[in-house]
């Protein structure tokens, strides 16, 4: 077999799979690096299936993370974040993932990188270098080791397990932290062949463009099979998804966005609550949620709802007029939290935001995962 081969531990994260590495075994030039990183995962496929490689053909199973010690005083390690291009030779590290995010405390701890003094729910602090954040990652231990057992269950994965909760801290982007980029919570975007639309560009967690569902007449509980059916309403979520990149500084422009920057911003469908039935077969009520919504991620519906899309539409319900705000019918109150229904059920995230000088600022968000490590060792590439 060949040499070339090098340490890696995948593991599940919330409801997303990547395969993480200590920066120390991986290449300092970037270009090798992600040259080995993109052959590990099998891109890129023009099959779309990633045979040859770890990934799994869907955004939420094409990442990759790396890990390295903490190079901030109040942290204990850094956490660097890819999704991988399934058909293209790319890797996008313009953005960060919430649910593989629950998983860094478990490789830092089994990787010897945090050594936990005593049992319970231990609080890891995580530098994110994509996005020059503090998250606290609350892992359970036991005898020194991460606890996988547990009770705790969410939706979109099968059991449960213990659960594990990140406290996004300041989640807000750029040097201001200041959530609205345009600085209003109510944008109307232009759409070349479409016309205008109202957008909510919320910049929390990954920056994210909320729209309402029945603006573009779609069906949120049909949604995936129009877009497989309707190539043109496809390229139309995409290109209301560059245009807003452009708006919210997200991107230099629609096409940059397009072709370098397929993981950020995402785009988010907004509707009323309805009752559903999820991707496993369990009727959904009206009653269990607050919004009923919807993200594409690398150009396809989520099976769930990304984690930090979820960050953002938390975010949005406590400032008043943004899309959210106005399908509730009012914003959050601070010890409220929003329940999102989604396919595979329902995901819940609560908020901090406050009104600074005209600015509004997140001071935390936080939701729950649960994670484990599936598999360790060498993988050849």
């Amino acid at each position: 077999m060949s040499d070339n081969n090098i340490p890696a531990t995948w593991m599940r994260g919330g409801t997303s799979k990547g395969v993480f590495f200590l920066k120390s075994d991986l290449p300092e030039d970037p270009d090798e690096r992600d040259s080995i990183l993109l052959k590990v995962m099998g891109s890129p496929d023009p099959y779309g299936k990633q045979i040859d490689g770890l990934g799994g053909a869907t955004s939420s199973t094409s990442k990759i993370v790396i890990i390295s010690p903490a190079t901030k005083s109040d942290c204990d390690v850094n956490f660097y974040f890819g999704a991988v291009s399934i058909n293209k030779p790319l890797i996008d590290y313009s953005g960060t993932c919430g649910n593989l995010a629950s998983a860094v405390g478990i490789f830092a701890i089994e990787q010897g990188l945090v050594k936990p003094e005593k049992d319970g729910l231990i609080p890891i602090s995580v530098w994110q270098e994509n996005q020059q954040q503090r998250y606290v990652v609350h892992t359970w231990v036991k005898d020194g080791k991460p606890l996988y057992q547990g009770d705790y269950t969410i939706a979109g994965v099968n059991g449960s397990a213990s659960p594990v909760t990140i406290e996004f801290l300041l989640p807000g982007l750029g040097a201001a932290h200041d959530v609205l980029p345009t600085f209003n919570p109510l944008d109307v975007l232009k759409v070349p062949g479409f016309g205008k639309i109202e957008a909510s560009l919320i910049a929390a967690g990954n920056p994210t463009i909320f729209v309402r569902a029945a603006d573009l007449d779609i069906s949120l509980c049909d949604i995936e099979k129009q877009l497989n059916a309707d190539s043109q309403l496809a390229e139309l979520l995409e290109s209301i998804r560059c245009i807003g990149a452009v708006a919210m500084n997200a991107a230099p422009s629609p096409e940059y966005a397009r072709e370098k920057q397929p993981a950020t911003p995402k785009i988010a469908l907004i509707g009323e609550a309805t009752d559903f039935i999820s991707s496993h077969g369990k009727v959904i009520s009206a009653s269990d949620q607050d919004l009923s919504a919807r993200i594409l991620s690398m150009g396809a519906v989520h099976h769930a709802f990304t984690g930090t899309g979820t960050i953002a539409a938390g975010v949005a319900a406590a400032i008043p007029d943004t899309i959210i705000a106005q399908h509730l019918g009012g914003v959050l109150a601070k010890s409220q939290s929003l329940k999102l229904g989604h396919p595979g059920g329902v995901i819940e995230v609560s908020a901090h935001v406050v009104q600074d000088n005209g600015c509004w600022i997140a001071k935390s968000a936080s939701l729950t995962r649960t994670a484990r490590t599936l598999m360790k060792g060498q993988v050849f590439y």
